[in-house]
């Protein structure tokens, strides 16, 4: 719990680990579930991995989230919620109130669906053929549910973007530029 701290820090959650300057490293095993209180300063997250679902609470500040999977050789499947993010670690990364999430895929063939962001989000895949689909939740509406930008790099590879949007009763002037979509919700 870091809720009272101003000062901004990085922090590095591992499998067993949490590390940040002070108070210092703390170890962790047979956890279920890892809560992350952050304070009001800009605070850096690196999820390398994690034994346990983890919660991370932003407390204010300009917050970032950085989620790495770039070391896996295989392929994920990786589901991005404006809440939750699965597939990229072996359990669930819950989150809430961040400024910024960037997520590194493995260099195998990746899936991503996207079903909405919170935080200005970066996926960057590997050189593998990666797959991203983008469409709303439990039917809702895929403008209704991208609240912040989202950066997608595929890295190279033979690499497709889907987007379903068919969910929304009302009329979207949707523009495509290269590299760019407008009109569905914030920025593609």
């Amino acid at each position: 719990d870091d809720s009272g701290s101003p000062t901004g820090k990085s922090i590095t959650i591992s499998e067993i680990r949490v590390t940040a300057a002070s108070p210092g490293d703390i170890s962790y095993s047979n956890l279920s579930s890892l809560e992350l209180l952050l304070g009001s300063g800009n605070d850096t997250v690196n999820v390398q991995s994690t034994s346990a679902t983890t919660d991370i609470v932003s407390g204010g500040g300009s917050d970032t989230l950085n989620a790495d999977d770039s070391a896996d050789h295989n392929g994920s499947t990786v589901t991005l919620t404006p809440a939750s993010l699965t597939g990229v670690t072996d359990n669930t990364i819950d989150y809430s109130g961040l400024t910024n999430l960037n997520v590194n895929l493995s260099s195998g063939k990746d899936v991503v669906n996207i079903t909405g962001t919170s935080a200005a989000t970066t996926i960057t895949a590997g050189p593998g053929n990666d797959v991203f689909n983008l469409a709303g939740a439990n039917g809702s509406s895929l403008a209704a549910d991208l609240a912040a930008p989202i950066t997608l790099n595929g890295s190279g590879g033979n690499n497709a973007l889907n987007v379903d949007d068919s969910a929304d009763p009302a009329a979207n002037a949707v523009t495509t530029a290269p590299g760019t979509i407008t009109g569905i919700g914030s920025t593609i």
